[in-house]
Order: C-alpha cells, then structure tokens, then sequence
C-alpha cells in the first residue's frame, strides 16, 4: 500500500536496516523501521557523500531521527517489509528494467 506523506512523512525517527541501489541512476530502496514498523522508501540520492552517510546509518542500525528529502527526492514511500509488486512494477519501468 502507499501511503500519503500525512500518514508516513519524510522526517521520523527510524533506524535504517538496509539500502540496495535499484539503477544506475542513484535510484535507491531504503529499508527501515520506525516505532516497531517496518516502512520503505524509493530515494533519488544525487549527492554520492548522502549515499554514504545513509549506508552508514544502515550498518550502525542506530535509531536517528532523519528527514530524507535532505538525501534526496522520494519517488514512492509506505509501511512494510518491502514495497508492493505495482510499486516495483513502476519503477522497473522507469528505471527501464524488463
């Protein structure tokens, strides 16, 4: 399901459990929890030293308090432990993957 930036805004407190290139595009997923849920982001990071400040936030699996439109542009967003089929689907499709 995706959700609206009311219901999952880009600013929380979370901990970062993983972030996995999706292009070569600087087309990123971010895995994460917040408050015992767990929630995924598809982020456009530009700024290579943004990737590696997010990297390493998963590796210390901290609990920070982030906003992620300062690491980049958030295509999609929702809760879960992976994003939705139709979500992968677009961006298979914008990313021109088959």
């Amino acid at each position: 399901m995706i959700l609206d930036e009311i219901i999952l805004p880009s600013s929380f407190n979370t901990k970062v459990n993983k972030i996995i290139k999706q292009d070569n595009k600087n087309l990123f997923l971010l895995l994460s929890t917040s408050d015992n849920k767990e929630t995924w982001f598809y982020i456009r990071i530009t700024n290579n030293s943004k990737f590696i400040i997010l990297n390493n936030l998963a590796t210390s699996k901290k609990e920070v308090n982030i906003d992620l439109q300062d690491y980049g542009e958030i295509i999609y967003r929702g809760w879960g432990k992976e994003p939705p089929y139709i979500v992968k689907s677009k961006i298979k499709k914008m990313t021109g993957d088959k």
